[in-house]
């Protein structure tokens, strides 16, 4: 067994968070200093979700995970769909029991159902895989199950079209024209339905 002291636990906690911060903070002082505008994130963002997370995906599944792991991987996916549809029902919970505006509905769902399941697991993951808690074979292993999250995640947000829960919240915006016909439609319905004085 080995003894670990109080500072390295601490240490190792916070070491995740420590690189997470890092990142933003350098994502902010670029953008402060309008090295990142929104054309080039927007560039990084479809990298990072074209090429390098599925890479990432590709290379921890196929090397960590084995035809005798084939049970968690049902387990993680059944396990995946059940977080997304209860956080779905605590999301119709608040919508019911709080003030939430009316016109933030859908982007309530999509918070609720699609939470934040990948880069703080591994973040920590990584971190703790040096021998102190996790050996590197259990952290890949780990890394492998959130990167089947991950795909879960992929695939109801954007495969099966999660995403349009946000679009709902601006249909007034993204269909101005369809709005207006139909404002002229129910104009006309009302004015072929007068009755003559």
């Amino acid at each position: 067994m080995v003894d670990v002291t109080l500072g390295q636990v601490i240490w190792s906690a916070v070491k995740p968070i420590i690189k997470i911060y890092l990142i933003i903070g350098t994502g902010f002082f670029l953008a402060k200093r309008n090295i990142l505008t929104v054309e080039t994130t927007r560039n990084i963002s479809d990298i990072i979700l074209t090429i390098l997370l599925p890479c990432l995906v590709f290379n921890k599944i196929v090397s960590n995970i084995e035809d005798s792991d084939i049970k968690n991987v049902g387990i993680i996916c059944l396990s995946s769909v059940i977080i997304f549809g209860t956080g779905g029902l605590c999301g119709i919970i608040v919508k019911l029991t709080s003030p939430v505006p009316k016109k933030w509905f859908g982007g309530l769902l999509a918070g609720a159902i699609f939470p934040n399941i990948s880069d703080i697991p591994i973040a920590y993951l990584q971190t703790l895989d040096t021998g102190l808690v996790f050996t590197e074979d259990e952290g890949n292993k780990g890394i492998a199950h959130v990167c089947i999250f991950l795909a879960m995640f992929t695939l109801c947000l954007f495969n099966i079209g999660g995403f349009r829960l946000i679009e709902y919240d601006f249909r007034d915006i993204l269909n101005p024209v369809v709005d207006e016909e139909n404002q002229n439609e129910k104009i006309e319905s009302s004015e072929g339905t007068r009755v003559p004085t």
